[in-house]
């Protein structure tokens, strides 16, 4: 978060006293999207096309679920700019059968001549076990459904360690065998994508 409020894509705001959200305390804090960050959001969401930011307002809050998507999607634009990758497509909120993806992205990698299309669930670690059991299950039957020859890899990028033994257990749960899913850590995110460096470091 500190660096999308370095990078003037985010405000940061103390939390005024009375806060109804009970995770309160005297280091919280609100954020708001500067005028600079919804134009990158819309131009992650829409592609190169259009910069178009008629629909900002000053008053528009997120929340920390969507201020992650929105950090991890600035980053593979940042490793664009240095030439590790070229998006092909990065779009937020896709629907995927039953579910929405955070993040729906396909990359050409020049290094390795490849191509590689994921659908990116951002966690938080904030979902119970049953919640992540039906969007997994979602995805499975998503990919039974479709009549595409390839399907994009579901990447699960997760706070801790732990959190990415919690998911790959409810994943072995669902179905047998394959490589539909993967989950690793933000630490980990840039390699799992590129097969060259992570992309985000916070």
């Amino acid at each position: 978060m500190q660096r999308l409020v370095r990078m003037k894509y985010i405000r940061r705001f103390p939390r005024r006293f009375g806060s109804d959200d009970l995770r309160g305390g005297a280091g919280q804090a609100d954020y708001q999207l500067t005028g600079s960050g919804w134009r990158q959001a819309v131009l992650s969401a829409r592609g190169r096309e259009t910069g178009d930011s008629d629909s900002y307002r000053a008053s528009r809050s997120i929340s920390p679920h969507a201020l992650k998507i929105a950090d991890v999607a600035i980053a593979i634009r940042q490793q664009e700019r240095l030439g590790l990758l070229t998006v092909l497509h990065l779009g937020l909120e896709e629907p995927v059968g039953q579910v929405q993806a955070d993040i729906a992205l396909q990359i050409g990698i020049a290094a390795l001549r490849v191509r590689r299309s994921f659908y990116i669930e951002v966690d938080l670690g904030t979902e119970g076990r049953e919640i992540l059991r039906k969007k997994c299950l979602a995805y499975v039957r998503a990919w039974e459904a479709s009549s595409a020859r390839w399907f994009p890899r579901v990447l699960y990028v997760v706070p801790y360690e732990v959190r990415v033994r919690e998911i790959e257990r409810i994943v072995e749960s669902l179905y047998d065998g394959g490589e539909l899913f993967e989950v690793c850590t933000f630490e980990d995110a840039g390699e799992v994508l590129t097969g060259l460096r992570s992309i985000t470091n916070s």
